[in-house]
């Protein structure tokens, strides 16, 4: 039977509109033509029926180690050959010193409407010139403020104020200059709201004088030990000079969330950065995903933006159980962005991005200002706060409750795409705060272990914190931290189940599950997940752990005929040992033939065991067909997926057998509009079929 190995293309960026020569009159030195290494394309389209012309954008690359080598920096130019001037703001690093993350802008002359232009990046030189300055925006007429008016008292805070009062750098050069000013919400005497606070990203583009500013106005109310939080009903508006003002009425702001409102100080620029999305996949910042297309229709139906404190589409209560858009290695929104590049995609992730600031999910450490840290408070806990030293005030209001063991990643994607502040620190808040959520003496204080937590709140929160030790800035001052307490998790992780005598070391490659080992659940496919990724991220620590892990997703593929049979793989729970959470069965036969001791009987692979699964699961299943919806895009066969083209590409023995034998029936998932679990292996060995039927 012929297995389902869909294909790759190369993504189509449309037509090239070359009449895009005319680039912003800057006195910037250009190189005459790209560099030899090239390594990947932009598409810069137009949101705009109209014409646009003098175009600036803003959006984040991640790079493959060693396309952008350290003591190098990336050059741009159109399709046509014509060089464009690009910034680039280098932030964060592959372990060789080549260029992982960083922001780039660029400035096109015109852009017609509705229109494109392909920009070719490469290796090259960086671009000199003379920075954009705070001095040149205060010189202008620029501000923008932001009033609150609760029960009748008025609370304002200016982007320019705030900016005189100091700033923090986050983009610097010719093209672009960006500023993080922060400022509390004061009356008009001057009285201070003591939870209310406002930022100003103030992003300033190159010109004589400056014409135009973007401002991401950020509201929150997260101090982490201020007294009595609460929520607060509020009307507020944002007002900029020139601009409409921005209002709402009777917005309720719960405790430890935030909200923010991009508006603009002249122009504009309706424009959209198109990325390569398999270069993107191919980094392994992200998965790699089958190739698959979003309808058009699905699209034109998804969430493009959400009012403040509007949680989007993810759930309002996380930790329902069934199947929930967020739950997964990237959420729904992420993986539409992932394997389409669709515009429609990037606002629907954009717009979840910003529905996880309505979670009570972020403390801001008052002294640093840093989403708070473990480190300054080794004895807190979220958990227990009646032991908590000092105690982390809470208030449990918030409609929308978040929960460890079903969080999807947020602000990741939307950060590693955008290059925005806002995103990087969303993507921040979360993991800080899984850290310190668990009870600290659990957790053995500032080491942040999280292994008594559930399986899948264990593969969760290593996904979102690595995601957050691969991303953030080098000179960031939590990079070191993230970084310190993934290392700190995966020793921890080392010694529960690698090293000899590990309390939790099994044959099988089985984790410690709270439940008991009678019910031993497909949350192992989320870990198991995981750990490969982990390992994508460069964090090779975690090898060791990754190889015993896979263990279990490969067993469960089958070794032979004394093994386990991989169409029973796809399973809620199995029998991984005779009773609680440290008693494992020697090997998968006896797991196998307690889990399932009347299949045990029948020859996998065979007519006769198809015909036994039908009989006796209530499921039609085909020759090599595999248990509990090998077509549905959200069962337990999708998981399993995603945790075998982790062992295809894992190289130990088994792993591609493994993934082709779940390929066997012709059964697959159709995963255009939902690509949660659409995940395939990048061993490109793993995609030619090697045997026909099951083989002992």
């Amino acid at each position: 039977m012929t297995a389902y190995f869909p294909l790759r293309r190369r993504p189509s960026f449309g037509k090239c509109h070359c009449t895009l020569v005319a680039m912003l009159l800057l006195a910037l030195p250009l190189a005459a033509k790209l560099e030899a290494h090239e390594f990947t394309s932009v598409a810069i389209e137009s949101r705009s029926p109209s014409p646009q012309t003098n175009v600036p954008i803003t959006f984040g690359h991640i790079f493959r180690p060693g396309d952008v080598p350290a003591g190098t920096s990336v050059n741009a130019a159109l399709s046509i050959g014509t060089p464009v001037p690009l910034q680039v703001d280098a932030k964060a690093t592959h372990a060789d010193g080549s260029l992982r993350h960083a922001v780039l802008t660029v400035h096109l002359g015109s852009l017609p409407g509705n229109g494109s232009a392909v920009l070719r990046l490469a290796e090259g030189p960086g671009l000199g010139g003379t920075a954009v300055t705070t001095a040149g925006v205060l010189a202008t007429g620029y501000d923008t403020t932001v009033t609150v008016t609760l029960s009748g008292t008025a609370y304002t805070a200016s982007a320019r104020a705030a900016m005189l009062a100091g700033t923090t750098t986050w983009l610097s050069g010719a093209l672009v200059g960006e500023w993080i000013a922060k400022s509390p919400l004061r009356t008009a005497g001057g009285t201070a709201h003591p939870h209310l606070m406002a930022y100003f990203h103030v992003r300033a583009y190159a010109g004589t004088p400056i014409t135009r500013v973007r401002t991401d106005v950020v509201i929150e109310n997260n101090w982490t030990l201020v007294a009595s939080p609460d929520d607060f009903l509020y009307d507020v508006a944002i007002a900029v000079p020139g601009a409409p003002t921005y209002t709402r009425s009777a917005l309720r702001h719960w405790s430890h969330a935030r909200w923010h409102r991009r508006v603009w100080w002249g122009a504009e620029a309706r424009v959209y950065a198109k990325l390569d999305n398999e270069y993107l996949q191919s980094t392994r910042a992200i998965p790699n995903y089958e190739d698959v297309t979003p309808t058009g229709a699905y699209l034109d139906g998804v969430l493009r933006e959400v009012a403040p404190m509007d949680n989007g589409d993810h759930s309002d209560h996380m930790g329902d159980t069934g199947f929930q858009q967020g739950i997964g290695p990237l959420p729904l929104w992420d993986a539409l962005y992932a394997v389409s590049g669709d515009v429609r995609a990037f606002d629907y992730m954009l717009a979840n991005a910003d529905g996880g600031g309505a979670y009570g999910a972020h403390f801001r450490d008052e002294v640093t200002g840093l989403p708070v840290s473990i480190d300054r408070f080794p004895n807190s806990s979220l958990a227990e706060p009646q032991f908590s030293t000092p105690p982390i005030p809470e208030s449990s209001a918030n409609t929308y409750q978040h929960d460890v063991s079903h969080q999807p990643s947020i602000g990741y994607t939307a950060y590693l795409a955008t290059g925005d502040y806002f995103y990087l620190e969303e993507m921040q808040f979360w993991s800080a705060h899984n850290l310190i959520a668990t009870n600290h003496v659990y957790r053995n204080h500032a080491d942040g272990w999280w292994y008594t937590g559930s399986l899948r709140g264990q593969a969760w929160s290593y996904r979102s914190l690595a995601q957050a030790a691969y991303l953030t800035p080098d000179a960031h001052p939590m990079k070191a931290y993230f970084i310190d307490k993934l290392t700190r998790n995966i020793a921890h992780d080392h010694a529960l189940y690698v090293s000899p005598g590990g309390p939790h070391r099994n044959n099988l490659g089985a984790m410690y599950f709270a439940g008991g080992n009678e019910n031993y659940s497909f949350f192992d496919y989320f870990m198991s997940w995981t750990v490969q990724y982990v390992h994508d991220l460069g964090f090779t620590a975690i090898t060791p752990l990754r190889d015993y892990k896979l263990k279990f997703p490969i067993g469960l593929m089958g070794t032979g005929a004394g093994g386990y049979c991989f169409q029973l793989a796809s399973l809620y729970t199995w029998k991984a040992g005779p009773g609680g959470s440290d008693k494992y069965y020697p090997d998968f036969r006896t797991m196998y033939e307690a889990t399932a001791p009347g299949a045990s009987a029948v020859a996998c692979g065979s007519q006769a065991m198809a015909n036994y699964l039908t009989a006796n699961y209530g499921q039609a299943i085909p020759l090599n067909g595999m248990l509990n919806g090998q077509n549905e895009t959200g069962y337990y066969f999708s998981n399993l997926q995603a945790a075998l083209a982790a062992a295809a590409d894992s190289g130990l023995p088994g792993g591609v057998l493994a993934w082709q034998r779940s390929q066997l029936s012709g059964v697959h998932p159709d995963y255009r509009n939902a690509p949660i679990w659409a995940l395939q292996p990048r061993n490109e060995g793993a995609g030619a079929l090697l045997i026909d039927g099951f083989e002992d």
